[in-house]
């Protein structure tokens, strides 16, 4: 009986505190919410704006999207992820990339490789495939980090 009633007492002082709390600091509610800009530019430093202190807001970028639209298409992984793997055979002695999840008209992606990732690729046998099984583009060696950039910078 007696814990009851302390506990009952304990939790309206830890009320009426709040309460007290809350009328110091009526600037500080909903309608004037502290907000800490997160653009990708300063995410190491972010800009703290208080809208109570009635300081400048930092302006925003201009968000351009541009809409290509290419002969073929990526699907993205479950996780959002690109599907540019690398694949080691023999014995750690040959190592390839592969793109995977390819739609469309792989001939034309392979050519965009071809001419924008690797322009000094004139041989007969070239280092770029096609698997047209399962359609996927092999490329000899380790170029993954490559091709995901490329892959953003168009737009996937």
């Amino acid at each position: 009986m007696f814990l009851s009633i302390k506990r009952y007492e304990d939790s309206i002082h830890n009320i009426e505190k709040s309460e007290n709390l809350l009328d110091k600091n009526k600037e500080n509610s909903i309608d004037n919410p502290i907000i800490i800009d997160n653009r990708p530019n300063s995410i190491e430093n972010p800009i703290i704006i208080d809208n109570r202190k009635k300081l400048e807001a930092v302006p925003k970028k201009e968000i351009i999207t541009k809409f290509v639209q290419y002969p073929y298409f990526l699907h993205r992984t479950q996780f959002m992820n690109l599907p540019v793997y690398s694949d080691i055979r023999n014995g750690k002695s040959r190592v390839l990339t592969v793109i995977r999840r390819v739609e469309g008209d792989i001939q034309a992606l392979r050519d965009d490789i071809k001419r924008e990732v690797f322009p000094n690729d004139t041989a007969t046998r070239s280092i770029i495939g096609i698997n047209h099984t399962n359609n996927q583009i092999v490329i000899k060696g380790d170029h993954t980090y490559k091709m995901k950039k490329w892959l953003i910078k168009k737009g996937f």
